[in-house]
């Protein structure tokens, strides 16, 4: 005798019960936050690394801290905690030290005033294309993620146009805040704030979601192009070790923005 189905039971191969068995029962709001957490745990590593200490590329380690890059020359001068001065080579640090050098703001003041030169040219173009690429794919995967929406037309109206109209208010705060110099970080803070809710309404408008969807976007992207980074950082030290890739990335980078020498 076959046992009956008890009344409200769903067949255990119907195909409603199917999609039931396959639909991730995780929240949304769960996902987010656990994706953060992998996001900022990745990143940490990445960034005690980075601030580890400058290098030779015979491994000796460099006292002190960068004190300021001469162009001409191509030599950066480090000073210690009683204050002496040293001056070292760009050619004689390793390869994380130069990558540490070229973003940091010290190598980008050292272009000559007078005159624009053509290594600030290839220094802007590098400056600009190398975070909008990360932050540009970020956005779409995040969208995907997130939204599951993958338009590329979507990403690409929804991160410029947020990009330009974030760049559009916080010139508009900066300017404001100069010319109150007892409030400047209370500007800059209300209107970092008002950006955020400005573009999360854009944001959403171009995706057809909600202001909290939108804001999570912007939010996780900028980690995300912050992880890809770290992972390409990360693929180049690592294949390095097998490839040598040095020459390479010194005859299209490091020489043409002015780091190195001409050979």
């Amino acid at each position: 005798m076959i046992a009956k189905r008890p009344p409200g039971c769903p067949k255990i191969f119907s195909p409603s019960f199917m999609r039931h068995l396959s639909t991730p029962t995780f929240p949304a709001s769960g996902l987010f936050w656990v994706g953060l957490a992998v996001l900022l745990l990745t990143l940490f590593p990445v960034a005690t690394q980075a601030d580890s200490g400058w290098t030779e590329r015979n491994g000796q380690a460099v006292a002190g801290e960068l004190h300021q890059f001469d162009f001409t020359e191509k030599v950066a001068v480090f000073q210690d905690e009683d204050g002496k001065l040293r001056s070292i080579p760009a050619e004689e640090l390793s390869t994380d030290s130069r990558w540490r050098l070229l973003v940091s703001p010290i190598f980008s003041r050292s272009f000559p005033k007078d005159e624009w030169t053509p290594e600030q040219s290839r220094f802007l173009v590098v400056a600009v294309t190398g975070p909008v690429i990360f932050l540009l794919i970020s956005f779409y995967l995040c969208a995907l993620v997130l939204l599951k929406n993958g338009n590329p037309l979507l990403a690409l109206a929804g991160w410029f146009g947020s990009a330009l109209l974030g760049g559009f208010l916080m010139s508009f705060y900066l300017v404001l805040s100069s010319r109150s110099s007892g409030s400047a970080g209370g500007v800059l803070i209300l209107g970092a704030i008002i950006c955020a809710g400005l573009l999360s309404v854009y944001v959403s408008a171009i995706y057809k979601t909600t202001t909290w969807e939108g804001l999570k976007l912007l939010v996780v992207h900028v980690f995300g192009a912050f992880f890809f980074l770290a992972l390409t950082i990360i693929t180049i030290q690592r294949t390095s070790q097998s490839f040598d890739f040095e020459s390479v990335i010194n005859e299209k980078i490091m020489i043409p923005v002015g780091l190195l020498p001409k050979e």
